[in-house]
């Protein structure tokens, strides 16, 4: 590889169809090169075709096979159409939920729930309900009026 820890000098030879590219790595560059972050960089294109290759292909196998890393490498060199290209880091949603701890707390509270099971509640509720749940509840009209801002 290029230089100690370039994550792209191993991308390119993915595109160029390097199917031995990890092979050829000393055990240090493996681990400045985790098979995550490379199957992170690989989806962040906008080439259509080797997403698809990568959500049929590689995603149903990497995570079953944890231990095969050259297996993985040879199944990210498979899933690039073999063309140079430019990847654009996918950065993380940040969830929009923790905004939310009035309304999460309403759910806790009406369905006596964790807040884990409230937060993954909350995507399948709408307002109005949220709101129905804290009239049931017995909420101040001071209180749901600070809770429908927050929603």
């Amino acid at each position: 590889m290029k230089t100690k820890n370039d994550i792209f000098s191993i991308m390119a030879a993915l595109d160029k169809g390097d199917y031995f590219v990890y092979d050829k790595l000393s055990p240090e560059e493996r681990k400045e090169a985790p098979i995550f972050m490379l199957l992170k960089w690989m989806c962040a294109t906008s080439d259509d075709s080797q997403i698809l290759r990568m959500n049929t292909i590689v995603n149903p196998i990497i995570f079953n096979t944890y231990k095969h890393d050259s297996l993985h490498m040879k199944l990210l060199a498979i899933a690039s159409n073999k063309k140079s290209k430019k990847y654009t880091w996918i950065k993380q949603k940040s969830s929009s939920n923790k905004k939310q701890k009035l309304a999460i707390n309403v759910i806790k509270e009406y369905y006596n729930i964790s807040e884990k099971e409230a937060l993954l509640a909350i995507s399948s509720l709408d307002k109005k309900e949220i709101i129905e749940m804290c009239e049931v509840l017995g909420y101040q009209k001071e209180e749901i009026a600070k809770i429908k801002k927050e929603l």
